[in-house]
């Protein structure tokens, strides 16, 4: 199988291997690897609505709501508050496509059939930095909300491990 995760495509074999394409060597992470896997055998093969749920909305996100929020869209407007230009070129890095919500915000095709959409408001004088990860509504017919969860969280991991590289370059 070939499949598009996170802006990179990835082979997947029949007993579960998985590469990114051009790196059959490369050792693809556990999560990463896990997600595409869960994909391609729990996807129900509906579309993107184009509609919205919060991590809160999803089915039983509460349970893991603060979780995602210490993990993912904390350090999401921790790092990227004040420097809001990186938000946009990490973003696009992944296929980012400008939506408009929030200060800045993108549609970043993590799956298939599964976008997710990536917001930030930006830091000023009177309110802290805030970022949220929105989920197509779509998006528990094609994985599980634990699943979602590891989702949004190696996005935001990615997203900064961007911006961290990218800085390292610019050096």
């Amino acid at each position: 199988f070939e499949i598009m995760y996170l802006g990179s495509l990835y082979m997947v074999e029949r007993d579960g291997r998985v590469w990114r394409a051009g790196s059959p060597e490369e050792d693809v992470p556990f999560n990463d690897r896990t997600i595409i896997v869960q994909y391609i055998c729990e996807a129900s093969g509906l579309p993107p609505r184009g509609s919205w749920l919060s991590f809160l909305q999803l089915p039983d996100g509460s349970h893991h709501y603060v979780p995602f929020q210490t993990d993912a869209t904390g350090p999401l407007a921790k790092t990227f508050g004040a420097r809001p230009e990186r938000f946009d070129e990490a973003a696009q890095a992944f296929g980012g496509q400008p939506l408009d919500m929030g200060d800045r915000s993108y549609i970043i095709p993590a799956l298939p059939k599964i976008p997710l959409a990536v917001v930030l408001w930006e830091k000023d004088e009177e309110f802290p930095a805030k970022s949220v990860i929105l989920f197509d509504s779509v998006s528990p017919t094609h994985l599980t909300t634990a699943t979602l969860w590891v989702l949004g969280v190696e996005l935001a991991h990615k997203m900064i491990r961007h911006r961290d590289e990218d800085a390292g370059r610019k050096r």
